[in-house]
């Protein structure tokens, strides 16, 4: 501001007492004159910018989503708002703007000129790929596939980590990045869903009799209950064929480092009897492990038509002979589990994929 004088000690005459300039008369002794002015807090020009995901950013308890925003000099509280599946990563900052503490989201900025300041976020999805045994909660958590984005639950169960949900991809690429495929893989399906599930079109000479073996057929249900039903060539990435395969399946459509389970109940060691938790062979009361499998009916289906609705059943990766693959079966209608039978190839099955490393 325009600065007041004044003489403090000795003599002598100011002309003005205010004024960005003024005149002093000296007499014949020392003489001390004094100028006072106040500092202007002239607001500066904070430049705001946001990665994808980072919603807006909150400066003293108002959220800003624009361009810039005008601001004194001056310390003030920040935090970050996020959109959904985004979480805090960093802040960055250039110029006339200072961070605390640049690796939290709630801390405080200094303002001491024009400058920027940036808001970067990060996914907050945990991809199934990604996740680890280690990492596998008892109590059940939501991840996403990163093949197509879709949502399933997962959780520990009897020390390996079991999808709980029926598988629901249905991409024709399979690619080894995020699949458990050792290369990547091209699938035509020969495919039924909701609006077609009456016609047997699509499944001629393809999904019947002993082309089932050597063709990809799907039945997509619509639904995140039910999911998709995969006769063993779809489930297998088309790596197991032909009527003659007495091949287990060692890759398959399920996300990379998942993979269909191995064995029966009544095979110790396997993962169908880890599950199981006993050896008892056929149709049993549910034990601990395949209640929280979170079982569900749907049949099976085979030359374009449903069966069994009151039935549900899934692949195993182990052969019992050169048509039949073992399966775990689901009886809604007593509550009742088969871990020890066994299907044909051409028919199809939902799948559950487990992790054990």
């Amino acid at each position: 501001a325009t600065p007041t004088w004044s003489r403090t000690s000795g003599s002598g005459t100011l002309n003005a007492t205010s004024g960005t300039s003024v005149t002093f008369t000296m007499t014949t002794s020392n003489a001390t004159v004094t100028a006072t002015s106040s500092a202007s807090n002239i607001a500066q020009t904070v430049t705001l910018s946001r990665s994808t995901g980072a919603s807006g950013i909150n400066i003293a308890g108002t959220n800003y989503t624009s361009s810039s925003v005008s601001l004194n000099c001056g310390t003030y509280n920040i935090s970050g708002n996020y959109s959904t599946n985004y979480e805090f990563s960093s802040w960055s900052r250039a110029n006339g703007v200072a961070v605390a503490n640049t690796g939290a989201n709630s801390t405080t900025m200094t303002v001491s000129g024009a400058g920027t300041l940036t808001l970067n976020a990060k996914s907050s999805k945990v991809y199934i790929q990604d996740l680890t045994l280690a990492n596998c909660p008892t109590g059940g958590m939501t991840v996403y596939d990163k093949r197509d984005e879709k949502t399933y639950t997962v959780k520990k169960i009897n020390s390996y980590c079991w999808m709980t949900q029926n598988l629901r991809f249905t991409g024709t690429s399979v690619p080894t990045a995020t699949s458990n495929v050792t290369a990547n893989k091209t699938l035509t399906y020969y495919s039924l869903d909701s609006s077609n599930a009456g016609s047997f079109g699509a499944y001629s000479g393809h999904c019947n009799g002993t082309n089932g073996y050597n063709y990809a057929c799907i039945y997509d249900s619509g639904s995140t209950e039910a999911g998709v039903w995969y006769n063993y060539y779809a489930a297998t990435a088309g790596t197991v064929s032909s009527d003659s395969n007495s091949t287990a399946a060692s890759q398959d459509i399920c996300p990379k480092n998942w993979h269909l389970p191995t064995g029966s109940n009544t095979t110790s060691g396997t993962e169908i009897n880890n599950l199981v938790g006993n050896t008892t062979s056929r149709w049993q009361a549910a034990t601990t492990g395949l209640t929280a499998f979170g079982a569900v009916a749907g049949g099976t289906y085979l030359d374009g038509s449903l069966y069994s609705a009151e039935l549900g059943y899934w692949w195993s990766a182990t052969a019992s002979n050169n048509t039949i693959r073992h399966y775990l079966a689901y009886n809604s209608s007593n509550g009742q589990f088969n871990g020890n039978g066994n299907g044909s190839r051409n028919i199809g099955y939902f799948v559950r994929c487990v992790r054990t490393s």
